[in-house]
């Protein structure tokens, strides 16, 4: 008997093409990213969730960080934690002491003093070389409510305070403008060589800081140079009281002699223009000043200069107000009248 023959690969059920091609078109094909989106939005969800679900307030490693001690205290207002190398927690005062703001401004701007607004305000611009500002400073807030005021350094730190016979200039730069006309050299009581030691005297007041000039007159004014040797004209400028100046003014006040007669309003405006804060005027020439004089030396004095006057007669001084005390009491000065016979004598 003859074996019986398989049926053939296609007869049998689960080879058929037709079933296998079914199967296939049953499971469609998905591509790559999506299935990637699928995924990382997964993993982004759950740990959203995650991190919502952990509790307010527990403890989350930050890997890299170094930490100190951290206490715990418990007050009446719930639990406090302090991070600290002490063993013992802040008492509540230190611990109030510190979250409150600091009193002292110096510590609130990061320990560096307030700034000194006055010190901050551009100042007079000084000049090149050993000449110094020419400039006077401008009317405080007490001249700007009551009309153009001496502008002396009063209350300036550093601030120089120096007499001429009594009467006190106090301020950075100083001018004397003193009379050395032929009637200053009265041999008996030598009133040019008094003049000379109080103006010697003024000047070794005067520290590097401070300024001065001297103007000399007769007819014409003579300004001090630093070479020590006066010289006619308005070119000089203030100088700066170094040593070495005030040497240089020392010969320059010894070579001074009395000689010629006396103008002195121009020597007035010629020290009025280099804008000092102080100018010490002195003279001996007893001839009243017309109205039209003091009006143009008033004008003159356009930085508010304080003017005192200094005047030298013999005998007592009449009575009544001189013009040059008016002088002085329109250009915020004083003024002082010295009997010539009553000063000391020598050089």
């Amino acid at each position: 008997m003859m074996p019986e023959r398989p049926a053939p690969m296609d007869s049998q059920p689960g080879n058929d093409p037709a079933v296998g091609t079914d199967l296939r078109r049953a499971w469609p094909t998905v591509p790559a990213w999506l299935i990637s989106v699928l995924l990382h939005s997964s993993l982004l969800v759950t740990l959203a969730l995650t991190i919502q679900a952990a509790p307010r307030g527990a403890a989350v490693e930050e890997p890299g960080r170094d930490v100190g001690l951290v206490l715990k205290k418990t007050t009446e207002r719930g639990e406090d934690y302090y991070e600290s190398d002490s063993k013992e927690p802040p008492s509540p005062d230190q611990a109030t002491s510190a979250a409150a703001p600091s009193n002292n401004p110096a510590q609130v701007v990061g320990d560096r003093p307030p700034v000194d607004v006055a010190a901050a305000l551009p100042q007079g611009k000084p000049l090149i070389g050993l000449g110094s500002t020419e400039a006077g400073a401008l009317p405080g807030a007490a001249g700007l409510t009551q009309g153009t005021g001496p502008t002396t350094g009063v209350g300036k730190r550093g601030a120089a305070r120096t007499k001429v016979y009594g009467l006190q200039g106090e301020g950075f730069k100083f001018v004397y403008v003193f009379d050395r006309s032929a009637s200053m050299g009265n041999e008996r009581y030598s009133p040019l060589q008094a003049a000379k030691r109080e103006l010697r005297a003024s000047l070794d007041s005067l520290e590097p800081q401070h300024q001065f000039q001297i103007v000399f007159y007769n007819h014409e004014p003579r300004m001090f140079a630093l070479s020590g040797v006066p010289v006619p004209g308005v070119s000089q400028k203030l100088a700066f009281a170094t040593d070495p100046n005030k040497q240089a003014a020392r010969q320059f006040i010894e070579g001074i002699i009395a000689d010629g007669a006396t103008e002195y309003v121009p020597a007035l405006e010629l020290g009025l223009g280099l804008a000092p804060d102080v100018l010490f005027f002195l003279t001996d020439a007893g001839t009243p000043l017309s109205e039209g004089q003091i009006a143009r030396i008033t004008r003159a004095n356009r930085a508010g200069t304080v003017l005192h006057s200094i005047e030298f007669g013999e005998g007592p001084p009449v009575g009544g107000e001189s013009t040059l005390q008016r002088l002085s009491r329109e250009n915020f000065g004083r003024y002082v009248y010295i009997d010539i016979t009553k000063l000391p004598t020598g050089p």
